[in-house]
């Protein structure tokens, strides 16, 4: 495998919009050769300011996101050497102290809202994905997935989704759709996972590997 280049899936997309869902629908495609890394780990870590202004920081701004340290380490992948990615606590907004070690592997699928906004991030992908959303159905799964799985207060959710994620989404999440290669719909899986495994430089790579699509 090691003279396979590695090949790069930025997948973007408003918040809840269904990046993470594609984004393990290919791994399990492309199995054992792909990778995940969220860009959600690479937020800065807020361990330096208080809970009160953590609270109210905007994390849907695109200076949250230390993507030069993103960008360093898919470079170092792609020179295939090991790197140890951030792992951030949402409970706490800071970075947890262990790290996570990933591997090279031939494909590397990097999902996270500000994806396609970075120019050295896009320079160094192969494909490019936005998937879409209605708004309505982004809201509701963001309220089920932040009360549920992120421990947080309804009144939190709801005041960082009108004061942030909202016009964050319009003012930059959603332009940067005209940097993808592929548009999806979120909400129609199977029909979107058949357009990008159609995708011509992937179906290259999935031939040079002798993965099986079922």
């Amino acid at each position: 495998m090691d003279d396979i280049s590695t090949y790069i899936i930025l997948i973007s997309g408003g918040s809840a919009s269904g990046k993470t869902t594609i984004a393990n629908r290919l791994k399990e495609v492309f199995f054992p050769f792909a990778v995940i890394i969220s860009s959600d780990n690479y937020y800065k870590d807020l361990s330096h300011i208080s809970m009160k202004q953590r609270e109210q920081y905007n994390f849907d701004h695109p200076q949250s996101i230390d993507y030069k340290l993103l960008v360093k380490h898919l470079s170092q992948l792609k020179r295939k050497q090991c790197v140890h990615i951030p792992q951030y606590n949402f409970a706490t907004h800071t970075r947890k102290k262990k790290t996570l070690l990933i591997q090279p592997h031939p494909i590397l699928i990097v999902e996270g809202l500000h994806t396609l906004l970075y120019p050295s991030l896009r320079n160094i992908a192969d494909l490019k994905i936005f998937i879409e959303l209605d708004s309505d159905l982004r809201f509701i799964r963001r309220l089920d997935r932040d009360l549920t799985e992120r421990k947080r207060k309804l009144k939190q959710v709801i005041f960082q989704y009108i004061h942030t994620v909202r016009p964050m989404h319009i003012k930059y999440i959603q332009p940067s759709s005209r940097f993808a290669d592929l548009i999806v719909l979120g909400n129609e899986l199977n029909t979107s996972l058949k357009k990008i495994l159609c995708y011509p430089s992937l179906k290259k790579i999935i031939k040079d590997l002798h993965i099986n699509i079922p």
